[in-house]
């Protein structure tokens, strides 16, 4: 398998909390989105997991939106999304708010 060259954009409270707006990082060709997650849980600790995925590894989807080369993971094979190619994911968490 070969190494891919994929582009991780962070968008709202993750790129607060990661204090990067995005990064390349290299993965092996047919790489799964439930493991690039995993790998960057790794680097940046389980509070970056914890804000997409809950503790059962389902994706938080009322705050979190994951992009695979602009189309929504959900709409393709969710967290067992492949990545082929140089890819590009996007990684979105949207802070809840409240009021009333």
């Amino acid at each position: 398998m070969k190494n891919l060259k994929t582009k991780i954009v962070y968008h709202g409270f993750l790129r607060e909390t990661i204090g990067k707006s995005s990064e390349e990082v290299l993965v092996k060709e047919g790489t799964t989105i439930r493991e690039l997650i995993s790998l960057l849980e790794k680097r940046y600790g389980e509070h970056f997991s914890y804000y997409i995925l809950y503790a059962n590894g389902e994706l938080r989807r009322s705050h979190t939106e994951v992009l695979l080369n602009g189309v929504k993971i959900t709409s393709l094979k969710g967290l067992d999304t492949k990545l082929v190619g140089n890819s590009e994911v996007h990684l979105v968490f949207f802070t809840p708010v409240g009021g009333g």
